[in-house]
């Protein structure tokens, strides 16, 4: 029955959620039907301890199944057998554990890994030993001088990775070397070309422009937002937060910069974010942020409407004194816009809203609180 049960894994690829409640379910009936008895004649250790979840035994390495529903979650194939030992089921998986260290600030909460890690154990190999060095420590101070890390997290394979082959025989680090950076004995994963989004910086980032990109407040601590009109995500970070940026403002904590980040799939968002810079030439800041919230109320209006948002982003323009027909042409602009856009992808922007406030990195549509003590942080 147990064989039937690993063959249905390896047919269909499940969500997280069912992949989660199957491999309880496996534990379940493992625990019951077959504890104290192994799979191949595999012999009984006490490294199988409570109080472990990588453990190497007979030759072997084994990943406890506890830890796979907690930490990640691996593709079973038809080969792997379970072992039950003293109430906790393992699984075994090809090659030595490989230690990874994890370059992160314990005190800042946005820096979970969580996703990162689970993305290399898929990639690589379950039995990652993984163990976080605080920036702040010795050997933090040592590793970020190394390899010159300006953003956090950073991941950085270690002891094992040489010497780990892939499943067809050719060893990892040949197959994957444009992805990572060696120095001495260490990998340094570059996080830009696996896709990892860096969520906090050791320094202020020094973004380009800055004294041309609209301005609001000039307080302490510099919030950069990277927004797309058309995005209801970003919207949404605008009507929650319009309230409490512009006390921030009045009470001199913030500064508050917009920069242009047009998705492509949005077709009208180019000429919403034309319309709101030619206001900002034309009438300065105050008017283009009173542009901007118009164009954010207004989007179920606009979004969508291909040529005919044009002559609605006009509309607004006139309601606030300004003829921007002519600016809609306008090179420079168009050019500037193309610029943030590079400017957010060489940063880690993937997606719309996303705020650096100080030297930390918010995705996502975050709340008035949320936003409210990552400023407070950075006082």
């Amino acid at each position: 029955m147990s064989k039937k049960i690993l063959e249905q894994l390896t047919k269909k690829k499940y969500s997280e959620k069912e992949k989660s409640i199957s491999l309880i379910v496996i534990i379940i009936f493992l625990t019951g039907a077959l504890i104290g008895s192994f799979y191949k004649n595999v012999l009984v250790s006490s490294v199988f301890a409570e109080n472990k979840k990588i453990i190497q035994s007979g030759g072997n390495t084994y990943v406890s199944v506890k830890n796979l529903t907690e930490d990640f979650l691996v593709e079973l194939d038809k080969s792997q057998e379970f072992v039950v030992y003293s109430g906790k089921t393992w699984i075994p998986v090809d090659g030595s554990p490989i230690e990874t260290l994890v370059v992160n600030d314990v005190t800042c909460s946005s820096c979970i890994t969580t996703q990162e890690i689970m993305s290399l154990r898929q990639n690589i190999t379950p039995a990652l030993l993984v163990r976080t060095v605080d920036i702040n420590s010795a050997e933090g101070k040592e590793l970020i001088e190394k390899f010159e890390i300006k953003t956090i997290p950073k991941f950085i394979l270690g002891a094992g990775i040489e010497n780990f082959k892939a499943k067809d025989g050719s060893f990892f680090v040949k197959n994957v070397k444009e992805v990572l950076i060696q120095k001495d004995n260490l990998y340094l994963v570059d996080s830009a070309k696996v896709g990892f989004s860096p969520k906090k910086f050791l320094e202020l980032p020094t973004f380009v422009d800055m004294d041309t990109e609209p301005r609001n407040g000039r307080g302490k601590v510099r919030v950069v937002e990277f927004t797309d009109f058309q995005c209801p995500y970003s919207k949404r970070l605008h009507d929650q937060n319009k309230d409490l940026i512009a006390r921030l403002v009045a009470e001199g904590k913030i500064e508050h910069i917009l920069k242009d980040f047009p998705l492509g799939f949005h077709q009208e968002s180019p000429a919403a974010h034309q319309a709101a810079n030619c206001v900002l030439k034309l009438g300065g800041d105050r008017k283009y942020w009173e542009m901007q919230d118009k164009i954010f109320v207004t989007q179920n209006e606009w979004s969508g409407k291909g040529e005919m948002a044009l002559i609605h982003f006009t509309t607004l323009a006139k309601s606030l004194g300004e003829d921007i027909q002519e600016c809609m042409n306008d090179e420079s602009i168009k050019a500037e816009i193309v610029g943030d856009l590079a400017e957010g992808q060489q940063y880690g922007v993937r997606g719309t809203p996303a705020l650096f406030i100080g030297t930390s990195i918010m995705p996502g549509a975050i709340g008035p609180d949320v936003l409210e003590a990552s400023v407070e942080a950075q006082l």
